[in-house]
């Protein structure tokens, strides 16, 4: 694990980091990544001695760096590149680089050739030495420096050492998988974690700017309940409740009271709309599957969990029973659904995170790999960086805030609610007894409700127009398209709160007449 850390978590990992870290959209490899690829699919010499990368890794390399979320600037790479040349050292011991040749000894070479004056006494006196030396040299050659050919006085190997590089090349085949699984999996440690911050950015740019206007609502009511009570005390000091004189005053104390009914009329409208258009769960529930949000958040794990089988080397295949489309939907949901009624937020990611381990363990067990130690403890550790993506992915940015403003929005309507209605009651009663038949009083309470639902459908529908034409763009863009079906929601239950209103003045002067008639 060590060996591996210092040159391909050094070198490689340092791309695979470094594209993790952010955001962007190649859809090809750029110069500077085929810049690295380059290098990594080039020699590496060490002591004499020639290597090179095994396919299999370049192969991995070239795949994630393909990635569409993948782009690496002139300095990342690099970087890189001067990782991956300084620790050869430790890629061949790691096993990442192989021997594929030996660079030629110098002829000039004075430790390994004889004196001058003794090369014809040597070859006089053992003619028959040279050519089994050479046969014994050519038998000990490795298939990978067969086609090599070493200079005149180069001192060829002992048997002990190409026997050693024997057995190390015959372990290798045995053990290519296991440690490829190992190795590969060691990654996740170097890599950091992906955020997802900027899913949330843009969301609570905008619900920053929006303030509920509770102190205008509360005017209108401190306005209509100080109006009320000025009627009553002048009607009271005046003896209008009974008497019926002061003709003019008595049509201005009407009118006042009509005013203030109308005012508490749009109050109730204003406050039940929105109650019901946007505090409700299942005012963002059943608008879910219209945004998009189930399939940004399935392409987007689909994709996380590519990046990272790309670097396994295990087909995507393997993850077509565990992450699909249903239950991504499922877990969306449940998540959504729990947090906007407990408030707090935490993803229950099993049900995509346990049968895709068992998925991966299946398959690494049907290509003959051994799990180790290492190799099982790279693979949960895997599991969690996904867990944590999935988890990251699955929060619905507007949670947070739709928690805290139903909270503060239900504190005000369970008292602007009952006052509200209570004052209205207060006004009619008072209209009802400066009328001297009782009939008119009423007729003038229903108008002024059908006139504050109509206040209250105008400013629905012009605040309606004026976020639209303000709001602009957000991302991600199924967080876009759930705030214009929301608004529209709301406008939709505002305008059916009002026309509640008007239908039920229109029932009252409806009554009135027939009444009127019946005297």
């Amino acid at each position: 694990m060590r060996l591996y850390k210092r040159w391909i978590i050094g070198g490689i990992a340092f791309i695979i980091s470094a594209g993790i870290a952010q955001t962007a959209y190649a859809g090809s490899v750029n110069a500077n990544e085929q810049s690295v690829i380059s290098a990594v699919s080039g020699q590496f010499e060490k002591d004499g001695i020639i290597y090179a990368v095994k396919p299999e890794y370049i192969n991995s390399v070239k795949s994630y760096l393909a990635q569409d979320d993948v782009e690496l600037t002139a300095e990342q790479a690099q970087a890189a590149i001067s990782e991956i040349y300084a620790n050869v050292q430790t890629g061949v011991e790691s096993g990442y680089l192989v021997e594929v040749g030996r660079t030629p000894v110098s002829e000039t070479e004075p430790s390994k050739a004889p004196a001058e004056g003794k090369a014809g006494q040597q070859e006089t006196s053992s003619p028959t030495k040279k050519p089994e030396k050479q046969k014994t040299e050519e038998s000990q050659k490795e298939p990978e420096t067969a086609g090599i050919e070493e200079s005149e006085g180069s001192e060829p190997e002992s048997e002990g050492e190409s026997g050693t590089l024997q057995q190390e090349n015959k372990k290798n085949p045995e053990t290519e998988k296991s440690s490829s699984v190992i190795s590969i999996l060691e990654l996740v440690d170097k890599a950091p974690p992906q955020t997802y911050e900027y899913l949330n950015k843009d969301t609570d740019t905008r619900m920053q700017q929006l303030k509920v206007r509770y102190g205008i609502m509360w005017g209108c009511v401190a306005a209509a309940a100080f109006a009320i009570a000025l009627v009553l005390v002048v009607s009271i000091h005046k003896k209008l409740l009974i008497s019926h004189s002061h003709r003019k005053l008595r049509r201005i104390l009407k009118y006042i009271l009509t005013a203030a009914i109308a005012a508490l009329s749009l109050i109730l409208c204003l406050v039940g709309g929105a109650w019901f258009g946007a505090f409700q769960k299942n005012a963002i529930l059943s608008k879910l599957a219209d945004t998009g949000y189930y399939t940004f958040v399935y392409n987007e794990l689909k994709k996380d969990t590519s990046i990272s089988f790309s670097l396994l080397n295990i087909p995507n295949s393997v993850m077509d029973q565990s992450l699909t489309y249903e239950k991504v939907v499922i877990a969306a949901r449940q998540q959504v659904e729990n947090d906007l009624s407990k408030g707090i937020y935490k993803a229950d990611t099993s049900i995509l995170i346990e049968p895709l381990k068992a998925d991966i363990e299946e398959y690494l067990k049907g290509q003959s790999v051994t799990m180790t130690k290492e190799a099982d403890a790279g693979l949960v550790l895997l599991m969690d960086r996904l867990d944590e993506k999935y988890t990251a992915l699955l929060k619905w940015p507007f949670v947070s805030w739709w928690s805290q403003l139903k909270a503060d929005y239900t504190k005000t309507a369970v008292l602007i609610l009952p006052i509200s209605l209570l004052l209205m009651a207060a006004a009619l009663g008072i209209l009802i007894f400066l009328h001297h038949y009782k009939y008119r009083g009423f007729s003038l309470g229903a108008k002024g409700l059908m006139l504050g639902s109509i206040l209250g459908f105008s400013v629905f529908t012009g605040s309606n127009m004026v976020i639209s034409a303000r709001w602009g763009e957000v991302n991600p863009p199924y967080m876009n398209s759930f705030f214009e079906i929301y608004k529209s929601g709301i406008w939709r239950a505002g305008a059916v709160t009002c026309g509640i209103g008007v239908l039920l003045a229109f029932m009252v002067l409806a009554a009135v007449k027939a009444w009127k008639e019946g005297r």
